[in-house]
Formats: C-alpha cells, sequence, structure tokens
C-alpha cells in the first residue's frame, strides 16, 4: 500500500518492476455520490438500511476515510439490527460516538501512551464495540510497526504527521521480536473470540495493550 502516484510515475521503471513481482492495483478516492452510493451498499452487507441524507452526513463526519466510515456502519449496524438508519439515528450514532474511536485507541496504542489506551479501550468495550473490530486495528498498527522497524521509516505508509512520527518512534524503542510475540497474542485473542479457549477476550486485548 502506497501514496498516490501520479500519472507519469505510473510508467517509471521501478513501477514496471514492481507489477513483475506482484499486482498493481490503482485506487482513486471516491466521489461524494460515489461515496455515499457506497455507504449504501455497505450497509445493506451489514443489513442495515442508510437513508441518502444519513449517508451524506456520514461521508461528511469522515471525511472520505473508508476506514473510519466502515467503522460507523458497522456500530449502526449493532446499534440498529435489520433497521432503516434516517437523519436523526445517524446524528444520535455519530454523536454517542463522538468522545472515542477506533482511531484514537490505534493512536495511543503506537505511541505506547499505555493509560490513555486502556482508558478509549474501555469506553469502546462499554460502548458494545466488537473485539473484532479492535483486533483488525491492532492488526494493521503492527503490521506497520513491522514494516518500519524494517526500513527504518514510514514512508509509503498513510497517516497524518504525527501519527507517523510515532511509528517511527516506537519502532526504535521496540524489538522485532516483541511485535512477533504481539501477533501471536493476537492469535490466541482470535480464538478466544472463535470459542476455542474459556478466557475473556477483553482480558486478552486489555493484557496486550498495558505491556506492549
Amino acid at each position: 500500500i502506497g501514496e498516490n502516484l501520479e500519472r507519469k510515475s505510473l510508467s517509471s521503471a521501478w513501477v514496471k518492476a514492481l507489477e513483475k513481482e506482484g499486482i498493481l492495483i490503482s485506487i482513486s478516492p471516491l466521489s461524494p455520490s460515489s461515496l455515499t452510493e457506497w455507504i449504501k451498499n455497505k450497509g445493506k452487507e451489514q443489513d442495515i438500511e442508510i437513508k441518502k441524507e444519513a449517508g451524506l452526513l456520514l461521508a461528511e463526519k469522515t471525511e472520505g476515510n473508508l476506514m473510519a466510515t466502515m467503522q460507523e456502519i458497522r456500530k449502526l449496524s449493532l446499534a440498529y439490527p435489520s433497521e432503516q438508519i434516517d437523519l436523526e439515528k445517524m446524528k444520535r450514532n455519530i454523536t454517542d460516538s463522538s468522545k472515542y474511536s477506533i482511531f484514537d485507541f490505534s493512536n495511543a496504542f503506537v505511541s505506547r501512551n499505555t493509560a490513555k489506551a486502556i482508558q478509549v479501550l474501555e469506553s469502546l468495550k462499554a460502548e458494545g464495540t466488537p473485539e473484532t473490530l479492535i483486533l483488525w486495528a491492532l492488526t494493521i498498527e503492527l503490521n506497520n510497526l513491522f514494516k518500519v522497524s524494517k526500513s527504518g521509516s514510514a514512508k509509503g505508509i498513510w497517516g497524518p504527521k504525527n501519527y507517523l512520527n510515532s511509528l517511527e518512534k516506537t519502532s526504535k524503542e521496540i524489538s522485532q521480536h516483541k511485535i512477533l510475540e504481539a501477533f501471536k497474542n493476537i492469535a490466541f485473542i482470535d480464538s478466544c473470540i472463535k470459542g476455542f479457549s474459556t478466557q475473556n477476550p477483553w482480558l486478552g486485548i486489555r493484557e496486550l495493550t498495558l505491556t506492549f
């Protein structure tokens, strides 16, 4: 996953070399109309019907960030299963979730601000955020940290400057072995979610956050 490339860069030698080793997929940002249609379709996949006005508000609030948008849609499906999501429900959902988001947890985890990460984690738990969504976020951050620890730079990773700075700083403070151990912990927590262990998944997530 890399940054946006200009049209002329797509024909450069290094891009051609990359295509020989893998698959190059160019993804353009969604237009406002395409984004609201995307929101509507993703809502259907979660068994909810998101009305046009509600979709426009969600698109505005998440500013085209598909990860943040998908998180809100999943939370809507939990709060209003098999229901129609109108503007009032969307406003209520966004207001209720405005204190903390999954990305607040990710940022606190990456910067190793343990106290803040635990605070956000408890808030997300109280809001009914699925454990699988937390694991998804942790997996992304660990992957990013591992990449930066190998390359020494956050170049090519999307995110605001303070987040990228945290990635680089933390990657220098911890070993690759510690990151790999964290991946093992995530695999175990995932098995708990699937019922292969009697341990509470939230306890495992909390322990990983405290000890990372």
